[in-house]
């Protein structure tokens, strides 16, 4: 026996699988025969006996290796000092006991262990996660140590791979140990894939070795997935033993180098491989060097597997987002620094400034993902100077502000004539797009009221945010009262609640940051307006920036000293920079002369209301005191009224319109305004760094559209050379608001085009029902069912309400639901012949009119010359649309197949992200397709993709825009007409039509505003 003894933390110790692994750790079967170790054992209290008489058997073993042993029921002193931590222990699932229900009770035990590994354990801590769900127990965790690299965390699906080998062994009639390469993909659950496809049988392929295909996808599949349930069932008890060996194993082979060519199953952080989404605890492939690990690149997979893997893919997400609610996610030193962010420099500018003057309202970021945004908003929370905040208290009030106490400070403080505090680092605080209100602003404690008959409030996200950051990624998704409450509490500073019979109020001040994809929809303009200042921000194009970028970033990861030092001097003299601005900006002065000019420039700029002229005059107070000017300069007003007019300027924004300074207006500036030579500020130059609106990426089509019309055959173009005049185009529709009949089919959730119930906490509460299990109660429901019985159960007059199960009634909330309207648009050479291009465009943005207010989304798909493009991907933003739609040309070939499968895979692309939608494909084209895409006729293959869309119940509207053909009759099947890919004696629109279930519409037949109207009807119609 030699070095120095590993800490290695078990939770749950005195369980079951604990029970099986502690005597297995203490031999030497996980970290080796030479290797001591140090065994920390964790229960709750109440299992603290039986943990003792388990160390006792442990100590009478005389195991050589196990030097020390500690048993507690405190986290932290478990943790302290834990090299590897096995996180064993978690809640049961108890008969009746739903998946989500579990997820919520473990969320409570994982959370708070997060937090003790992030404070007391080694830093080189990694820990297995073996209580199940593990996958999402691990997410919660992870999320509550930021500081413990996302690389460290494991969740266990060995035992899945074990079985897995067995059960092929055993088919195939081998020893185990000729079988390798088993993968489980996803989560530990019943919805887990384990993958028979790409393991190996001695060597060779297992489909190879195991003729019998059926049972493979089939029989196989399903024996793992539910083997847990099967071992419950038999034995009456979970798998322990099994579970212990798979520790075990998968400790092991973090621990040790792969053989080479082998892989191994481990639910690891996922970067985006093989399209799961980033940040997912997902069951990988995995191989190791022994310290560092990786995904397996580039195994295939058949349509079969990827469906499988998109199910428990879909699974995680649901897991993950409800538990978002309750885990707030801490930033500290390990965040990348913010001084390092390369470029971007509007963006930190306007966080910087809020960050000084809270009360400017907070920033809004519009730009494509991957540009930084939520990096800044995590750099800047730790430069921020700490403050005071009352020991205790839920809203983290400052002690020395005894006007915007709470109400229980403020009764402390009367009793006690002190309020004990502490010094708190300002944190960010996340919003997850799938909040419920409750959740928010916070409620009635249902226990508190079901128990002791007391109406006590629940504290919400409003109440952590108090004197933090509140980050709300993709605000542009929340429903828009959700933002309503948000900008109320954050202009006011202090959150009200009215509801269920609770009145409280508490203060809520806090740096409002929302980000947003315009691609994904805009905020309507009333909310738009509330954001105090707005940043459009975009992937940087310049290519030594673009490597600089790399290189910093991979410097950080590896934790580079020369890249640590310099920046953390960087970021810590902005932290000084901060602190003095904070400090000298109630100093500064606004003379009547500023006031003139931010007036002028609100006035030229054509900005509706006043609020701007406000959030101007807090802008450019703290700009000038971040630049230490003693009172604003011109530069400064007109730098912070281009981040204050971004999002509310209906004119351009001119530097020149005034040449005369404050001081000509009738005052005199005060101090000196000295250049950024004089101060060395970073920022003083900055003034034209903001750009009033995100520069798109024009259209990925490289097509000229210069083919000659004789390319689409039988169709006359009047010698146009393939070219629409889009402008003009889009100038000459009359663009009008839709407003789309009621939908009669009720769907589970969605946007705000008709009325559905939703069984989350969102919605308006509209009814009340009786419920087994009550998620979501109805205080004045439950209590008008309960009042009748109150004599017959014996209450006596000032007593508590006297409740029973049978009383509880459960919310009925009502939401919207949106629709998805998918343009798929021939651009081939016929669509130049009478401006049906124009037409076209002009319906697509006639809808995006309503789709802006109503949050409905449209997508436009067009085809020509041998391909399909997406160029607009689905959106409500009528300004992002016009400009793609500009872009557009025609000419060429109709690739009429293409068109159809890139319209169908948008339309379960976003069924995949929302199953609640309700998407209408509107094909707009001649139907004579003369491009094949799987080797056929191109009219046999549109006919089959068509026959696919109806299949999948996608509603779909068919407007033909062949004149000359549109009143031939459909027929059922195809009527060719040699030579092949000429013409057909059919009406190929109306046969495609009939083929998809949908309404079929002459393009002649129908103004421009019609093709809009026909797609409204669509809309209203049940299918």
């Amino acid at each position: 026996m030699s070095g120095f003894p590993i800490q290695v933390a078990v939770t749950g110790a005195a369980g079951q699988i604990g029970y099986s692994l502690l005597f297995r750790l203490a031999s030497g079967q996980m970290f080796g025969p030479d290797q001591p170790i140090v065994l920390r054992m964790l229960e709750i209290e109440p299992a603290m006996k039986s943990l003792e008489g388990v160390a006792m058997e442990l100590d009478d073993c005389a195991f050589p290796l196990l030097v020390d042993m500690v048993l507690t029921h405190k986290a932290e002193e478990a943790f302290e000092g834990a090299n590897w931590v096995l996180l064993v222990g978690a809640a049961p699932r108890k008969a009746g006991m739903e998946r989500a229900d579990l997820l919520s009770v473990n969320g409570s035990i994982f959370g708070p262990q997060g937090k003790a590994i992030a404070k007391t354990a080694s830093s080189d801590v990694r820990i297995l996660v073996v209580g199940n769900p593990c996958n999402t127990n691990c997410y919660i965790a992870r999320m509550n140590a930021p500081e413990v690299p996302a690389e460290r965390w494991f969740a266990m699906t060995r035992l899945d791979e074990n079985r897995a080998r067995t059960q092929l062994a055993k088919k195939a009639k081998v020893p185990v140990s000729a079988i390798s390469n088993v993968a489980v993909w996803g989560n530990h659950s019943t919805t887990q894939y384990p993958d028979a496809h790409n393991a190996r049988i001695a060597g060779l392929p297992v489909p190879e070795v195991i003729s019998d295909h059926g049972w493979l996808k089939g029989k196989f599949v399903e024996t793992i997935q539910k083997r847990g349930a099967a071992v419950i069932e038999a034995r009456g008890a979970s798998s322990a033993a099994s579970a212990a060996n798979a520790v075990i194993d998968s400790v092991v082979s973090i621990r040790t180098p792969t053989p080479w060519g082998d892989w191994h199953s481990l639910a690891v952080v996922s970067k985006g491989e093989y399209k799961v989404p980033e940040g997912l605890q997902f069951g990988f492939p995995v191989r190791s060097d022994g310290d560092r690990w990786e995904v397996v690149p580039d195994l295939q997979h058949d349509d079969d597997a990827w469906k499988r893997i998109e199910v428990t893919t879909k699974e995680l997400l649901q897991e993950r987002d409800p538990n978002l609610g309750s885990v707030s996610i801490t930033i500290d030193r390990h965040s990348y620094p913010f001084t390092a962010i390369v470029g971007q420099e509007s963006m930190k500018l306007a966080l910087i400034l809020n960050a000084i003057v809270p009360t400017i309202g907070g920033v809004l970021i519009r730009g494509e993902k991957g540009t930084g945004k939520s990096t800044a908003v995590r750099g800047l929370a730790r430069l921020l100077p700490e403050h005071d905040v009352v020991e205790g208290c839920h809203f983290g009030c400052d002690p020395t502000d005894r006007e915007a106490l709470c109400a229980d400070c403020r009764m402390r403080l009367q009793a006690a004539g002190m309020l004990p505090h502490h010094k708190h680092r300002m944190r960010v605080v996340e919003l997850p797009i799938n909040a419920s209100e409750d959740r928010v602003v916070g409620t009635i404690d249902i226990e508190a009221a079901l128990r002791a008959g007391q109406k006590r409030f629940e504290p919400g996200v409003l109440a952590e945010a108090n004197r933090n950051i509140l980050y709300v990624d993709e605000v542009n998704l929340l429903d828009d009262h959700l933002v309503d409450v948000l900008l109320d509490a954050a202009a006011m500073g202090v959150n009200v609640i009215e509801r269920e019979g609770v009145s409280y109020s508490h203060p809520a001040g806090f740096i409002l940051v929302g980000t947003m994809n315009p691609e994904e929809g805009e905020l309507r303009p009333q909310l738009l307006d509330r954001f105090g200042l707005c940043v459009d921000v975009e992937g940087i194009r310049d290519p030594d920036e673009r490597v600089l970028i790399a290189e910093r970033d991979a410097a950080f990861k590896r934790g580079d000293h020369e890249f640590t030092n310099e920046f953390a001097a960087a970021d810590s003299n902005l932290s000084r920079a901060l602190a003095e601005a904070i400090g000298r900006v109630r100093d500064v002065r606004l003379t009547a002369g500023h006031a003139r000019l931010i007036s002028s420039i609100c006035v030229e700029a054509e900005v509706l209301g006043h609020r701007a002229d406000v959030v101007i005059d807090h802008a450019a107070r703290a700009l000038a005191a971040y630049r230490a000017h003693g009172s604003p300069s011109r530069e400064d007003i007109y730098d912070a009224a281009t981040l204050a007019l971004a999002h509310r300027a209906r004119q351009p924004l001119r530097r020149d319109q005034d040449e005369t300074t404050p001081a000509e207006h009738g005052e005199e500036q005060e101090g000196s305004q000295p250049t950024e030579s004089e101060t060395g500020d970073p920022q003083a130059s900055e003034s034209e760094a903001t750009s009033e609106a995100t520069t798109e990426q024009t259209a990925s089509s490289s097509e000229t559209g210069q083919q000659s019309a004789g390319a689409d055959t039988g169709v006359t173009t009047g010698g146009s050379s393939g070219h629409e005049s889009s402008p003009d185009a889009l100038e000459t529709f009359n663009l009008r608001r839709i407003d789309l009949p009621r939908q009669r089919r009720v769907r589970k959730q969605g946007g705000k085009r008709a009325a559905s119930q939703t069984p989350d906490r969102r919605g308006r509460y509209v009814r009340a029902e009786p419920k087994e299990k009550v998620s979501d109660l109805a205080i004045d429901a439950t209590v008008r069912a309960a009042a009748p019985l109150q004599r017959e159960r014996g209450r006596r007059h000032g007593e508590r309400l006297m409740l029973e199960r049978q009383d509880l009634r459960q919310k009925v909330r009502e939401r919207k639901v949106g629709n998805l309207i998918v343009f798929v648009v021939d651009a081939s050479a016929s669509m130049d012949a009478e401006q049906r291009m124009a037409a076209t465009k002009g319906a697509i943005l006639s809808l995006l009119q309503d789709a802006y207010v109503r949050r409905d989304r449209v997508a436009v798909v067009i085809f020509k010359n041998r391909t399909a493009e997406v160029v607009m991907r689905p959106t409500s933003s009528v300004s992002l649309a016009r400009r793609r739609l500009e872009r557009l040309s025609v000419g060429g070939t109709t690739p009429l197949t293409h068109g159809l499968m890139a319209g169908y895979k948008v339309v379960k692309t976003e069924l995949l992200r929302d199953p609640t939608i309700r998407p209408l494909l509107v094909l707009i084209s001649d139907g004579r397709g003369n491009i094949s895409m799987f080797k056929e006729e191109p009219l046999v293959e549109a006919q089959k993709v068509a026959a696919l869309i109806e299949a999948e119940n996608i509603d779909a509207l068919v407007i033909d825009s062949a004149r000359d053909y549109s009143h031939l009759p459909s027929v059922q099947h195809l009527a060719r007409v040699a030579p092949m890919y000429q013409t057909y004696a059919i009406n190929a629109c109306a046969d495609l039509a009939e083929r998809m279930g949908a309404h079929y519409y002459g393009l002649y037949d129908l103004s421009r505003d019609e093709i809009a109207t026909a797609v409204e009807r669509e809309l209203g119609r049940g299918r």
